[in-house]
């Protein structure tokens, strides 16, 4: 019984021997062409250098009105387009399109940097480079030719470009919400409202007209009467 033991004790002690020395190997043997181990890892690092030194833009439209205004019909509201750069690359031939809808009429547009081009009722700023930490602000001028059907007015913007990582996309929307209503005051209307109570105007007429009808019929009679 005690040699049995012994035995299955030495063979335990060699398989654990032998399975331990192959993981050691394993681990500790370089890794070769075509193995996932360490060019796993070196593909982390790069996807995460890439996106580190990619182009990253923040785009943003607003509006400005002046003091007073709503953004009715015939008042001028100014689209104020920003774009910045806070990746750790430059974003080169960059585009930013802004199409007005029909409620819009483009007034004229300007820019801090690049150019700007105005096409039917699209507005097109071409940035040619925008360097890390770089902001450029773009300003659409436009007056509301009618008020929108669902009381907001929407303008978007779309950019695009390219960067380390190739070409890129990105849209941003401004709203303005026009009052399509006189707001309610929260209080029921009065009981004596200034001219309650008094005929209207159809009647006021309709009853003189009986009365100019009437005296002509008696002028009319007493007439024909002396006559005869």
């Amino acid at each position: 019984m005690c040699r049995l033991l012994a035995l299955a004790g030495v063979m335990l002690l060699a398989l654990w021997l032998t399975g331990g020395t192959s993981v050691w190997a394993a681990g500790a043997a370089p890794c070769a062409s075509g193995q996932q181990g360490a060019p796993l890892t070196g593909a982390l690092g790069l996807a995460w250098q890439m996106r580190d030194a990619g182009f990253q833009g923040t785009l943003t439209v607003a509006a400005e009105l002046a003091d007073g205004a709503l953004g009715l019909p015939g008042e001028a509201v100014t689209w104020v387009i920003t774009l910045t750069n806070t990746g750790a690359s430059a974003g080169t031939d960059l585009l930013v399109t802004n199409t007005l809808r029909e409620e819009l009429r483009i007034d004229n547009a300007d820019t801090d940097y690049g150019e700007v081009a105005i096409s039917d009722r699209a507005v097109i700023f071409t940035v040619p480079e925008l360097r890390p930490g770089q902001t450029v602000a773009m300003r659409v001028h436009t007056t509301v030719m009618r008020g929108p059907a669902n009381g907001v007015l929407v303008n978007q913007v779309i950019l695009a470009g390219a960067g380390p990582a190739g070409p890129f996309t990105q849209s941003a929307v401004g709203e303005v919400f026009v009052p399509t209503g006189l707001p309610a005051t929260g209080y029921p209307p009065a009981d004596d409202l200034p001219g309650q109570g008094e005929p209207s105007v159809l009647a006021v007429g309709a009853a003189a007209l009986l009365v100019v009808m009437a005296a002509a019929a008696f002028v009319w009679y007493r007439g024909r009467r002396e006559f005869v």
